[in-house]
């Protein structure tokens, strides 16, 4: 997953220019990436001259304090496919 240091983004648009996803828009003077859109080519951060765009291998929500940890997001999943009380897992 490509992530932008939203600090360093200086806003020019060459990342939304080189993406061939169209998966990066400009936000609040800010480049952000639709990472369902992101095909994880790498492009962007090529071509962002203030290396603002890195790789990260960690899986970051959009607004972390919105998701559950991943474990508790599956077992939630499973609960509410086959309704499920907490204690059964």
């Amino acid at each position: 997953m490509f992530l932008i240091d939203q600090e360093v983004c200086t806003g020019c648009g060459q990342c939304v220019d080189a993406c061939p996803a169209d998966a990066i828009t400009i936000q609040n003077v800010k480049a952000v990436i639709n990472q369902s859109l992101c095909r994880q080519c790498g492009i962007c951060a090529d071509q962002c001259p203030v290396q603002a765009i890195a790789e990260s291998n960690t899986c970051y929500a959009t607004q972390p304090d919105q998701r559950e940890p991943f474990p508790q997001r599956i077992q939630g999943f499973f609960l509410r496919w086959w309704n499920l009380q907490e204690d059964c897992l």
